[in-house]
């Protein structure tokens, strides 16, 4: 198996996007299984609508994304709003990416 991209390592926001789909699609489902199973994310997916993200999903996800950014995310930027798609994270998180 091929290792997937850290997301300290993404030099574009579409490298962290792809990072992120990857983490959705490879690794979560390992960390947290309730999330195995479901038909592969991708970009545009609806995270929440589809089934296959939960709470403790977004947990692990936001513990991803402290990783991309080197910054621990604000309660206010944890709500559905700005993690309906792997797009609308991308486009709100990367930004935050530390060097």
């Amino acid at each position: 198996m091929t290792p997937l991209p850290t997301p300290q390592s993404c030099q574009s926001r579409d490298a962290f996007a792809d990072a992120l789909v990857a983490y959705i699609n490879e690794e979560l489902p390992v960390v947290h299984p309730k999330s195995a199973g479901h038909i592969p994310f991708d970009r545009t997916t609806p995270l929440f609508g589809e089934g296959g993200i939960d709470s403790l999903s977004i947990i692990h996800i936001v513990s991803f994304l402290e990783a991309a950014v080197g910054a621990t995310l604000s309660l206010q930027e944890i709500n559905m709003r700005n993690f309906r798609t792997v797009e609308v994270i991308s486009d709100l998180f990367w930004q935050l990416k530390k060097p």
